[in-house]
């Protein structure tokens, strides 16, 4: 259909429309660049869970050597290890230091413990000092005189390094090893313990730790008996397939 000349129609209205295309090509573009920052996202979100998970292997591997290490710290920490009836369980140990790991934050685990160490080292000083303290006053050679005189005073005997005394005063002589008798027995109230009592041997075990933080430890392992096999009733370990039973 042909136009005369000067009409009204926009010539314009006759051009072909593109912006379709264009809308769509731009469109996929963005698509792509969404898909490869998705990519890329997903990409640097499965390395950093890698490496998290590389970190909290490490920390629970460390903390399991530091629970084997130190098990009375770990149980100031709250980290299990025992079963039911004391014994160290590999399985309850893995897991309690799994939670731990997760809990405390792998930027904090070593943090936590080496602060820990920190403390039980300044336990064994302070313990060091005090049983120095405790060992001059037992072994003070003027307090052993001081005590030995007491002791003759008090109608004891001394032979050797031994204060003894006499549990039956006026019937026969029995002479008991003061260490021997009851806590409750005044002689043993009067001498244990006490200053310049270390010669006699009147003292308690000297604490190698301090009451607090205490480092070290044991762990009880459950003893790997292995099963002795039992014979059945009709099983024998003689072979009597040779022997023959005699008759009359």
């Amino acid at each position: 259909m042909a136009f005369q000349t000067g009409t009204n129609v926009d010539p314009r209205l006759m051009m072909a429309d593109y912006s379709g295309f264009a809308k769509a090509a731009e469109i996929e573009a963005q698509g792509m660049q969404n898909l490869a920052a998705g990519l890329t996202d997903g990409i640097k979100k499965f390395a950093k869970k890698k490496e998290d998970d590389k970190k909290i292997k490490l920390g629970v591997d460390y903390t399991m050597g530091f629970i084997k290490q130190e098990p009375n710290l770990a149980r100031s920490l709250g980290i299990e290890f025992e079963d039911s009836e004391g014994f160290y369980d590999e399985d309850i140990a893995r897991k309690s230091a799994n939670d731990y790991v997760k809990i405390s934050g792998i930027d904090k685990l070593t943090e936590n413990i080496l602060s820990m160490q920190a403390l039980a080292q300044k336990s064994r000083s302070n313990a060091t000092k005090l049983n120095l303290a405790q060992r001059e006053e037992y072994f003070d050679p003027v307090a052993t005189d001081r005590l030995g005189a007491l002791a003759l005073t008090l109608g004891n005997e001394i032979e050797g390094n031994q204060i003894l005394h006499d549990t039956n005063p006026g019937v026969g002589k029995t002479l008991v090893n003061i260490k021997d008798l009851p806590q409750d027995h005044v002689m043993y109230q009067t001498f244990f313990g006490k200053p310049g009592s270390g010669p006699f041997g009147l003292i308690p075990e000297i604490n190698s730790v301090v009451p607090g933080i205490q480092s070290g430890g044991v762990i009880k392992y459950r003893p790997n008996i292995e099963e002795i096999p039992t014979l059945e009733p009709t099983e024998s370990l003689i072979d009597t397939s040779g022997f023959s039973v005699a008759t009359d």
